[in-house]
């Protein structure tokens, strides 16, 4: 495998659901979504009970509830959260999803407000112009996360693709990481992407103050399978799981 397939693919390993994905941060992040999502409110098809006052609620368990619709977030084949920075304001990306997107919840930013919607089966309800809880802005991925990310493991790394490996220490505690002689801090991150995918694992990825990308994967039983640093898009250091003699 190369040093990019390294950094970006996960083993599948079937029949597992998102709840049950080691090490997802799955209950950590599911609080974050709980609220009433009101705005500008429409359903699809239309029905009786959505004229009028109406919502979008998600429960600290995941359960997300509307007018036709009933999802639970633990269903997703597929989860996706990002919060970027500007001008010191936090904006965030919520979508959850299951295959063909039969059904999903997402929440994504336009313009001054957010759009979230929610659809389950033929039913789809939505609502514009509404205003995100604050533990979706109060704290970035990395900390809510923590117990999941934190790590120290002696990995392989490569400088070039075609390198010769040689072992180095990855540590990350409390957001300030070290990989061989790179150094970051996950609390001036611009950005912040988690991929949780069912069966495969998950990936959490940060654009780093100096521009620079710290990335690093897991496989569904939260072993690290590959951790990098890239710049302008190319690896600076692509690591994997040292390999065992045998």
């Amino acid at each position: 495998m190369n040093l990019r397939a390294t950094l970006l693919l996960l083993a599948a390993l079937p029949g597992v659901t998102l709840a049950d994905t080691a090490p997802a941060p799955f209950n950590a992040l599911a609080p974050l979504l709980a609220g009433t999502y009101t705005g500008t409110c429409k359903a699809k098809p239309d029905l009786d009970d959505a004229a009028g006052a109406s919502a979008i609620t998600v429960s600290a368990d995941g359960k997300v509830r509307a007018p036709g619709v009933a999802f639970d977030l633990h269903d997703s084949l597929l989860m996706e959260l990002s919060r970027t920075v500007a001008g010191g304001k936090p904006e965030m990306k919520a979508v959850f999803r299951t295959m063909y997107e039969e059904s999903y919840f997402l929440l994504v930013l336009e313009r001054d407000g957010y759009v979230v919607a929610a659809k389950s089966d033929e039913h789809e309800f939505s609502c514009d112009d509404a205003k995100t809880t604050p533990g979706l802005n109060a704290r970035p991925l990395w900390l809510s996360i923590a117990a999941t990310l934190d790590a120290e493991r002696t990995v392989a790394c490569r400088r070039a693709e075609h390198g010769t490996p040689r072992n180095v220490v990855f540590r990350l505690a409390q957001g300030k990481g070290r990989l061989d002689d790179q150094r970051f801090d996950l609390a001036h991150a611009d950005k912040e992407t988690l991929v949780i995918s069912q069966g495969r694992g998950m990936q959490y990825e940060a654009k780093l103050a100096n521009g620079r990308t710290f990335t690093v994967a897991y496989d569904v039983r939260g072993d690290i399978v590959g951790v990098g640093i890239l710049a302008d898009h190319k690896p600076v250091i692509g690591c994997e799981p040292r390999q065992r003699k045998r």
